[in-house]
């Protein structure tokens, strides 16, 4: 079955419940959205079998065009409007895509104007032969037709689109409606990316169920208070995100809450946040799901519980299986997944989809790349990767990525880059000349997401070497003060006055306390976003510590009203909240 097939089932036996919600635009039935959507879907039409992008901020018409593209017979391609531009132009132009849905707020920010669509006139247009065309597009479709193509880092600095059926992604999706139980009494906060693949998950197991997704505006997304009363206010059931997220909203969540669970997914955590979770909502069920995008999102599941000291991923979910390859004394190997989850392949590079799609007695598995072993309790554990691949922030990265943009520079001889035990990502280069950060960072932020900027650029003169031959990363970032040349950073201007505000002292100890860097006064004034010492997920957890170490409540819309989030900025912030205070 097809994801639009069984939506228009769902949608015609709930038609009167609410599908959408929000603050902005209040709330839109399955009835509203069947209609809107087939109105997509109608002038669509001209396009068969193809890839239609999504360019459009979060909101009600962000999941009508969704809807709309696969009623038209064809496969969506997510876009983030907060990536890199040329990141953005790259998937655009390596899909193919036939057409672009656009907003009036995004079109202007793409050089595609000949495929730009604006969903604004698909929704206006007169389509008189809506109910023909969504009949056609429905009695011509296949469940083995495209869903999505959805892009994940390369090694090779390039991006690759990974293809996932129908078929493939309803596995996942009618799994965990049955798994979670989930109904038409489900209201979801859709917290993750459009272009993040759980996005895929939440969306579709909502509307496939009768559920309403509970949306908000972009520049809401890291506004943990407002998003901890929109589930108060909204009665959310469940809500899906990444462990470093959850972990500062979690602080935010009220104890008197009408939610059944939490899923958290994307990246590694401790026991530490699972007991956490439960001392505050004992009630409230807390499930890790684990899956590559090349396997639609979900294989595994576990449901996590206080009195463990290993996180586990879990078993695998319905229709999907595996084997431990090449496993060592310890029992550790690689992943390999099968079964009715797999993707079709990487889009237009038939080379990639044979080395990482292969055939094994008689199945056709997916090399992970994951390290997994199985637990006494029968159970898989998370062991690490074998490659360059992390995750960060719930979004997959091979950080080989960074270091293929920076020896495009023809003066850098060679690049590692590396992230520590604190997250945060370094690169080590050698070069003949003195480089400086601020070029090798502006190189990069075209083509890389913000979030994967190195925090720390460091030139040495030789690589220290494992007695293999092998570069030992891992002892570089230990010993990286004996063997740094220069720091190949430059953090701008620096403040004149030695006596500087206690404030600022106060502000960047409690930085460097939290986040392991090592800002001095002279990095004062220094953008710590640009620099890559705050992400977007440790700003959250920077507002809260400032809350608690200066004792004073901070609306979250100060920080976004700054061009640059810097100590001395913060500092004029803080400073008539504790004269108040005092």
């Amino acid at each position: 079955m097809r994801i639009d097939e069984l939506f228009n089932v769902i949608a015609k036996s709930n038609y009167e419940n609410v599908a959408l919600e929000s603050d902005d635009e209040g709330k839109m039935t399955y009835e509203e959205l069947n209609k809107l959507s087939d109105n997509v879907a109608a002038n669509l039409n001209d396009v068969k079998n193809g890839v239609i992008a999504v360019y459009v901020e979060k909101s009600f018409n962000m999941i009508i065009s969704i809807m709309g593209i696969l009623k038209s017979g064809n496969a969506y391609l997510p876009l983030d409007i907060t990536y890199p531009q040329d990141r953005i132009e790259y998937m655009i132009s390596d899909a193919n895509v036939a057409k672009i849905i656009c907003s009036s707020k995004t079109r202007d920010q793409l050089k595609h104007s000949e495929k730009i669509v604006l969903i604004d006139e698909l929704l206006t247009e007169s389509a008189e032969t809506i109910n023909d065309t969504s009949e056609d597009a429905i009695n011509n479709a296949s469940d083995s037709d495209l869903a999505y193509i959805l892009y994940t880092s390369g090694s090779t600095g390039k991006p690759k689109g990974v293809e996932i059926e129908h078929n493939s992604i309803m596995n996942t999706i009618q799994w965990r409606i049955k798994y979670y139980g989930l109904s038409s009494e489900d209201k979801v906060l859709q917290i993750p990316s459009i272009s993040f693949d759980s996005s895929v998950e939440d969306i579709f197991s909502t509307l496939l169920s009768g559920g309403t997704l509970v949306m908000y505006s972009e520049d809401k997304k890291l506004d943990v208070k407002y998003l901890a009363k929109q589930i108060k206010e909204k009665s959310v059931t469940h809500f899906l995100t990444v462990p470093s997220f959850y972990t500062v909203l979690l602080e935010a969540l009220s104890d008197d809450t009408q939610m059944r669970f939490v899923v958290i997914a994307g990246e590694s955590f401790t026991s530490e946040l699972v007991k956490k979770h439960y001392k505050k909502l004992e009630s409230v069920g807390l499930y890790n799901e684990y899956g590559p995008t090349e396997n639609s999102v979900c294989s595994t599941v576990y449901r996590l519980n206080s009195d463990e000291d290993n996180v586990y991923i879990g078993n695998m979910i319905d229709n999907v299986d595996y084997i431990i390859d090449e496993k060592d004394e310890d029992g550790i190997g690689e992943l390999w997944l099968t079964g009715k989850g797999l993707a079709r392949g990487y889009h237009d590079d038939s080379q990639l989809t044979e080395e990482r799609f292969v055939i094994k007695e008689g199945n056709r598995y997916y090399k992970t790349g994951d390290l997994v072993k199985e637990s006494e309790n029968g159970v898989l554990q998370f062991c690490g990767r074998k490659d360059q691949q992390i995750k960060l922030n719930g979004m997959r990265f091979d950080l080989n990525e960074i270091d293929n943009y920076i020896q495009k520079d023809s003066s850098i001889i060679d690049s590692k880059t590396a992230i520590t035990d604190n997250k945060q990502i370094v690169t080590f280069l050698k070069s003949a000349d003195i480089q400086n950060s601020d070029e090798i960072r502006s190189r990069l932020e075209d083509h890389i997401p913000k979030q994967f900027i190195p925090v720390k650029i460091y030139q040495v003169e030789e690589f220290l070497k494992l007695p293999n031959g092998k570069v030992d990363i891992n002892r570089m970032i230990d010993e990286q003060e004996n063997i740094v040349v220069n720091s190949a950073i430059n953090f701008g201007e620096t403040s004149d006055e030695s006596n500087e505000d206690d404030i600022y002292a106060k502000i960047r100890e409690l930085i460097n306390s939290e986040f392991g860097s090592q800002l001095t006064e002279k990095d004062n004034e220094q953008d710590l976003m640009e620099s890559g010492v705050l992400t977007s997920i440790r700003l959250i957890k920077l507002m809260v510590a400032l809350e608690e170490t200066f004792e004073c409540e901070i609306d979250f819309d100060d920080f976004t009203n700054y061009k640059q989030v810097s100590i001395v900025k913060l500092g004029q912030l803080l400073s008539p909240m504790e004269e108040a205070a005092s």
